[in-house]
């Protein structure tokens, strides 16, 4: 018989459990991202810069990060070689590149999911949302060996 309070306690998902940064550098893709990440209760933090995002990391937690690979003051792939994401934080590449080596290069540093940005990115946000909640209730995740 399975104790119904073990599974309800490990089925519970609260996405404000969770922090997110999100470095995105268009204004209109950053503004959706927080407010639909937000509207799911999750606590997010916005930035539009490398500069920005390296000084949030330095400051705060984050569960997950939400990052571009081209801002105006470099590449996010910095952010991975320099180790400036802890090794307990999740990370997703939002992008307009679609090159298969770029994709792998981010891979290898262990990401969960690689979305290119298109026209139908902004309608398709929750998708982030659902990657989360199966990664925290263990319904998936990627090993990278």
């Amino acid at each position: 018989m399975v104790n119904q309070n073990f599974l309800s306690n490990t089925l519970h998902f609260d996405p404000s459990d969770f922090t997110i940064l999100v470095l995105e550098d268009s204004k209109f893709i950053n503004k959706v991202l927080y407010e639909q990440l937000s509207k799911y209760g999750y606590m997010v933090v916005s930035v539009f810069t490398i500069e920005e995002a390296r000084k949030a990391l330095r400051e705060n937690h984050f569960d997950y990060c939400i990052l571009d690979i081209y801002l105006p003051d470099g590449e996010s792939i910095a952010l991975f070689q320099n180790n400036e994401i802890p090794a307990d934080s999740k990370a997703m590449i939002i992008t307009t590149e679609r090159d298969k080596q770029t994709r792998e290069q981010f891979f290898a540093y262990g990401i969960l999911d690689y979305f290119v940005k298109n026209d139908t990115f902004v309608n398709n946000i929750d998708t982030i949302h659902r990657l989360i909640e199966q990664v925290e209730q263990n319904y998936c995740c990627n090993i990278l060996v």
